[in-house]
């Protein structure tokens, strides 16, 4: 997400007025919260960081998804300083909009949570747009009586899915799932509905000898008694699709070893996918 934005603007553009849109209890201090935002959205749209560097409190905690917690006014001025690439920018800057669930005020601190909109060509977003992600907002009223963003966190929301993805998705997870018991289980018959019959698998050893096999010669393991299941738990921690190739990371967390699986699979027929290579690190559990 470019930086954002975040949380705190609660408004959308509506015949030319900024009014904000919200779902969650009316406040008596609404209005405030209303200026507060008015500010946001002027900072962006002209370019303004430390307009936006200001509506926070000096201690402020900002968290960005994948980042440690960080707090502290220079680091959110720091934060916002890419928005002095709007100030000449024919459009304006970006036009931000937000819809608020629920907001509680309780003495000097409060909250909101809810949903953004954020359109970079500064088209003002409309009542019940996708949102772009999703956010909380704390607040704290300083010695003077202004409500200022004490804490700032947000991440992405997905759109939905089209049908015809949500179906492949399902197809190669049905497919990993199938290796997942064919392992487990030592069954061929599993591994067969997971991999294709030219599948190769490769893995550099913790000898560090290399490690390339076919998947005829591979699956011979399953001649092999049934292993302890007991502790192994083995799940799905990725899955990357385009068009007819997907690729999947996963997990085997057994008791004495820890492997990490990078399925490519291809798709082969009506909803069928199979694995046409594997690749995997191992490393052993102390």
């Amino acid at each position: 997400m470019r930086h954002t934005f975040i949380t705190t603007l609660t408004l959308l553009a509506t015949a030319g007025t900024l009014s904000a849109q919200t779902t969650a209890k009316k406040s008596a201090n609404d209005p405030q919260f209303d200026a507060v935002y008015a500010k946001f959205s002027q900072a962006y749209r002209t370019g303004d960081p430390q307009m936006v560097t200001n509506l926070y409190t000096r201690d402020a905690f900002y968290l960005v998804p994948g980042n440690k917690i960080e707090r502290g006014y220079d680091f959110i001025s720091r934060t916002f300083s890419f928005l002095n690439s709007y100030k000449n920018r024919a459009s304006g800057g970006p036009a931000i909009g937000f819809e608020i669930v629920d907001r509680e005020i309780q003495g000097n601190i409060g909250w909101d949570i809810g949903y953004y909109m954020f359109n970079d060509d500064g088209t003002p977003p409309k009542p019940g747009e996708q949102p772009d992600g999703k956010f909380i907002v704390l607040w704290k009223k300083d010695a003077s009586g202004q409500w200022k963003i004490f804490g700032d966190g947000y991440s992405d929301v997905r759109p939905p899915a089209p049908p015809e993805r949500v179906s492949a998705e399902k197809a190669v997870v049905r497919a990993v799932q199938a290796y997942f018991d064919g392992i487990m289980n030592n069954d061929s018959t599993q591994l067969d509905l997971a991999f294709h019959p030219d599948a190769y698998l490769s893995a550099t050893l913790p000898n560090g000898r290399m490690y390339r096999s076919s998947y005829a010669d591979w699956r011979k393991f399953t001649t092999r008694p049934k292993g302890d299941p007991t502790g192994k738990t083995n799940r799905i921690t990725n899955v990357q699709m385009s068009g007819n190739a997907a690729v999947v990371t996963t997990v085997l967390d057994w008791p004495t070893v820890r492997y990490v699986d990078y399925l490519s699979l291809i798709k082969t027929g009506e909803d069928e996918w199979k694995i046409v290579n594997k690749i995997w690190h191992q490393e052993a559990k102390n």
